[in-house]
């Protein structure tokens, strides 16, 4: 991996460095997750839109929800094991989706 980290991200890993640490460098890592989040809000909107998801659906619950299993899996891949990892990130994504898609 060229970042070096293994199953890991480095703007993770930056967040869990300089998340109470004000400067540049936090504020860098804050702007990037902020448009991360920005951005999957607009792929759920969408994907209301086109009537994958429920009309329903609370786009920023669900965002909160997507990025916990993202900061999860990266957690377990690098503390654990990776394979599990995955499995365990696999199956709370498509419990997320499912609860998310329209009945």
């Amino acid at each position: 991996m060229r970042s070096g980290l293994a199953h890991g991200c480095p703007m993770h890993a930056a967040a869990v460095e300089f998340d109470d640490r004000p400067g540049p460098i936090r504020d860098a890592v804050v702007d990037h997750f902020a448009r991360l989040e920005r951005e999957l809000g607009r792929a759920v909107k969408l994907a209301i839109d086109e009537r994958h998801f429920r009309r329903d659906l609370d786009v920023d619950q669900f965002v909160f929800e997507l990025m916990g299993l993202i900061f999860a899996y990266h957690h377990g891949a690098r503390l654990f094991d990776v394979k599990r990892a995955q499995l365990r990130a696999r199956a709370a994504f498509d419990r997320l989706v499912a609860a998310a898609s329209p009945t």
